[in-house]
């Protein structure tokens, strides 16, 4: 059999990921309000001339007005960036277990020996290798590379 890689127990992984999607998030949260408020002065005919940021935050401390456009295009971006958010989500996770995540340390699909067809077709050549039923029990397949893994007829046990 093949050895099986380790690269560790994944919780820096998971750890880092987390860092890295919070930091995600409140760069978009900035970058959303400062869009905003740039956007909606704009439309309301208000001067944005100057630090844009320096503007946010005058606006945020009351120094500057917030307009109504300002609002309006806030919420349009924040339903806009939940969207895409779910949609992200939605589309990485589907189909995934636990057990995906642990098949980078699993053995290569194609260093495993003796769950193939071609194991049960050397120890019994008698059978046709086309024949399904000489291949043995199909156990499933494989997380990485979807490869069948199948149970040599010698391997099965009739238990009594």
């Amino acid at each position: 059999m093949a050895r099986a890689r380790r690269t560790g127990s994944g919780q820096s992984s998971s750890n880092e990921a987390v860092q890295l999607t919070l930091v995600g998030i409140a760069l978009a949260l900035v970058a959303t309000a400062l869009g905003s408020w740039w956007g909606g002065s704009s439309l309301a005919g208000l001067d944005t001339s100057g630090n844009p940021v320096n503007g946010l935050v005058e606006a945020m401390t009351g120094k500057r007005p917030w307009p109504w456009q300002s609002t309006a295009i806030a919420i349009a971006a924040g339903i806009t960036l939940l969207a895409v958010t779910v949609l992200v989500a939605v589309k990485t996770t589907r189909g995934r277990t636990a057990v995906d995540g642990a098949a980078k340390t699993m053995v290569q699909p194609g260093k495993l020996r003796g769950v193939g067809r071609s194991e049960s077709q050397r120890l019994v050549p008698q059978f046709e290798k086309k024949d399904p039923r000489s291949w043995g029990i199909l156990l499933g397949y494989t997380v990485r590379g979807h490869r069948p893994v199948y149970l040599s007829w010698e391997m099965v046990e009739v238990p009594p």
